[in-house]
C-alpha cells in the first residue's frame, strides 16, 4: 500500500533525524513501535563502539529489549544499562571492573591518553548508576577492585541492572511502563472513566 510505505518513509526519516540530534524524540508523535529484542553475549569491548550502541538505543523511539543470553561483561554492562526493559537468562553471567586502555609507551606518550580514558570511565559510570539503582560509591568500590567483579542474575536484579529472569516470567505491568511509558492499571483506570 502507497499509504504504508509513504508512512514508513516519514518515520525512517523522524528516526534518522532524532538519531542525528536534529530533533528531539518529544517534539514528534510516532506511531507505537513493535520493540527490537537486543541478544546481548559479548565479553566487552571497545568503549567508542558501545557509546555508540548507547547513543542508537537512548535515541531510537522504537522501544530496545536487552535480553542477556550468556556474558554480559565490562562495556556491554552500560549497553544492557540503557535498554529500555532488560532482562536475562538464568544461565547469564555478569562482569564490572575499571576501565582498562591497553596503552602500552613512553610516560610523555601515555598522559594525553590518561584524559581520554579518565573521561570515558566516567561517562561508564554515569551511564551505569543513572539507570540502575547503583551509586557511584558502590560502582566506585566494584571498580576499584584488582580484578573483575562478577556477579549473577540475582544480584543483577538486585541492582537494578536487569528487570526480570526469563525463568521467572515478565511482569506486564512493569514492561507495559518501562517500554512504552504506560501502566496497565493507567489503561484499566481510562476505561473504566469512560
Amino acid at each position: 500500500d502507497i499509504d504504508d510505505a509513504r508512512e514508513e518513509d516519514i518515520i525512517n526519516m523522524a528516526q534518522s533525524l532524532i538519531s542525528q540530534g536534529v530533533i528531539s524524540n518529544n517534539e514528534i508523535k510516532i506511531p507505537e513501535r513493535e520493540p527490537i529484542m537486543l541478544e546481548i553475549n559479548c565479553g566487552g569491548g571497545s568503549t567508542n563502539a558501545g557509546f555508540m550502541l548507547i547513543t542508537a538505543i537512548e535515541n531510537s523511539i522504537t522501544p530496545i529489549i536487552g535480553y542477556v543470553t550468556g556474558h554480559c561483561m565490562s562495556m556491554a554492562v552500560s549497553v544492557l544499562a540503557s535498554c529500555d526493559f532488560k532482562m536475562s537468562s538464568r544461565f547469564a553471567s555478569f562482569m564490572i571492573h575499571d576501565v582498562s586502555s591497553g596503552f602500552i609507551g613512553k610516560l610523555g606518550e601515555m598522559i594525553p591518553y590518561i584524559g581520554y580514558v579518565d573521561n570515558c570511565k566516567i561517562n561508564y559510570m554515569e551511564v551505569i548508576t543513572s539507570k540502575t539503582n547503583i551509586n557511584e560509591e558502590q560502582l566506585e568500590e566494584m571498580m576499584k577492585r584488582n580484578h573483575d567483579y562478577y556477579f549473577f542474575p540475582n544480584e543483577a536484579l538486585e541492582i537494578g541492572l536487569i528487570d526480570c529472569i526469563d525463568i521467572d516470567g515478565v511482569d506486564a505491568n512493569l514492561f507495559t511502563k518501562k517500554v512504552y511509558g504506560i501502566s496497565m492499571t493507567d489503561e484499566i483506570d481510562n476505561d473504566i472513566d469512560e
